[in-house]
């Protein structure tokens, strides 16, 4: 069976209050880059042979602490690259807030995305398919995947059997691990928001 450690980024200082999205420009912040360290540390128990990253900036920061911690190099895969928010992208969540639209998006995620943008169903496809190919190119290997909630909740989703309506139920918290097995006749949950004491966010 093939292992995947799915990690979500560390923090920056926009994450508790701006949709970042896709916008370029947000690296870690202090408080992320301890945590990229620690969560780092972590991911090389699992003696993890491969890491892959998100193409953005917060995700390939906190990759490159864990591909150093376990003496690989990180892959960029855009099959990880966080949801598309379309014309909410840069918006704070305040603003958010008042938006009808995201109300639904929020609550009804199996008919519903984001204007411009794409839906949790899209995400979780591209997911999905990628894990699978990986998984027939590096069956029985560990591969860490650094990537944002949202695409780590739509593989869990996918993984637990669940409506994907239900995907705000996983949480998933800055430099957490979940783990979910590839391989046998059917998908395995191993672990879902694992944190270190010291990446309390």
């Amino acid at each position: 069976m093939t292992r995947f450690l799915l990690v979500r980024h560390a923090v920056t200082a926009a994450t508790n209050s701006t949709l970042i999205g896709r916008l370029p420009g947000f690296s870690l912040s202090p408080r992320g880059v301890e945590q990229a360290a620690h969560v780092a540390a972590y991911v090389r128990r699992f003696q993890a042979e491969m890491v892959l990253s998100s193409p953005l900036e917060r995700a390939a920061e906190t990759a490159i602490h864990i591909a150093q911690a376990c003496g690989v190099k990180v892959e960029t895969d855009r099959s990880f690259d966080e949801c598309d928010f379309g014309r909410w992208t840069g918006m704070t969540f305040s603003a958010l807030a008042l938006d009808p639209d995201w109300k639904l998006y929020n609550s009804r995620r199996s008919f519903s995305s984001a204007p411009g943008g794409e839906s949790l169903q899209d995400v979780q496809y591209r997911a999905i398919r990628r894990l699978n190919q990986l998984d027939r190119e590096h069956s029985g290997k560990t591969v860490a995947v650094v990537t944002h909630a949202d695409v780590i909740r739509s593989i869990l989703t996918y993984v637990a059997g669940v409506p994907i309506d239900l995907y705000i139920r996983f949480a998933i918290d800055p430099a957490s691990v979940s783990i979910v097995g590839f391989g046998g006749d059917y998908p395995v949950l191993e672990g879902v928001n694992l944190t270190v004491p010291t990446c309390e966010s």
